[in-house]
């Protein structure tokens, strides 16, 4: 039993806010309530990062009157914060496109579902130029922009022969980063179909 109130502090200079938050701040023990148990309550906060589980240490400063307490060395506690976030890309949509070869276009996005820690560069292109080309041929996700959706144009390309609707897909390459999460991430490809505008004829 303490001589005199015991105000136990939680050392706010040694959390991780990005990973975890403690309330209350502080609790106090009084010669009437020192013996009963308080609770602090620690909870984790969601970074969007990919950056797996996350260890940190709750510290501790104790103050009071009683000498016995004051400044007492309390070690600190471990908390681990656990990941919840997936390095992956979503293309939308990825099949059901058309285009002409009048120069009809078709459009898709890609998005990243997580915050990268450094620039991600995907390639884009398609894997038959006769009958579509991709624009831009390639699109870069920073970490201050990484949930906006990039979108691709593709328009559809003349070829001046009777060869029908022809299938094709856009290709993009796998993800180059510095953040392990993303590099070599491969998204999936986009089915497109090019319509023929071509008949076959003779003119006299």
């Amino acid at each position: 039993q303490p001589t005199a109130v015991v105000n136990v502090n939680v050392d706010l200079a040694g959390i991780d806010a990005t990973e975890g938050a403690a309330t209350p701040a502080s609790l106090m023990f009084t010669q009437a309530t020192w013996n009963n148990f308080q609770m602090i309550t620690v909870t984790g906060v969601d970074d969007d990062l990919v950056d797996g589980p996350i260890t940190y240490g709750l510290g501790w400063n104790i103050l009071s009157a009683d000498p016995v307490y004051n400044n007492i060395a309390v070690p600190q506690t471990m908390i681990t914060n656990t990941d919840n976030d997936i390095a992956n890309v979503n293309v939308n949509p990825m099949a059901g496109l058309m285009t002409t070869e009048a120069g009809g276009q078709a459009t898709f996005t890609i998005t990243l579902l997580a915050e990268p820690m450094f620039d991600v560069v995907f390639t884009v292109s398609t894997d038959n130029a006769i009958e579509g080309i991709a624009t831009p041929a390639s699109v870069t996700f920073r970490p201050a922009d990484w949930n906006l959706p990039k979108v691709v144009t593709v328009v559809g390309q003349q070829d001046l022969i009777e060869d029908g609707n022809v299938n094709y897909n856009v290709i993009m390459g796998t993800g180059m980063s510095l953040d392990p999460a993303f590099n070599g991430l491969s998204p999936a490809s986009v089915a497109l179909t090019n319509l023929d505008d071509d008949t076959a004829g003779v003119i006299l």
